[in-house]
């Protein structure tokens, strides 16, 4: 996640690395109506693909999940062991 994104945000990636999007639309046509826009998804700027928003999502949340855990490790490896008593005679 970058660490300057507003409110928990983060830019999606494409497998080619960019972050660089645009949208898609179908046009749509209707004899006497003229034409119309339909959302289409959306295409890579730069290798030109379109878009699977929903693996791009769970790509992005695996990242930060692997992170989360990343960093509880390191924090649990900095913790200092517990000293356990032994009772002896029992």
């Amino acid at each position: 996640m970058r660490p300057d994104a507003p409110d928990g945000w983060q830019r999606l990636t494409c497998s080619c690395g960019t972050e660089r999007f645009a949208s898609a639309v179908y046009l749509l046509w209707k004899p006497g109506s003229g034409i119309t826009q339909e959302p289409g998804g959306f295409f890579c700027l730069e290798c030109h693909g379109m878009i699977d928003s929903a693996a791009l999502i769970a790509k992005a949340s695996l990242k930060a999940k692997q992170q989360e855990l990343r960093d509880l490790e390191s924090e649990i490896s900095d913790m200092p062991s517990p000293k356990v008593a032994v009772m002896k005679g029992k």
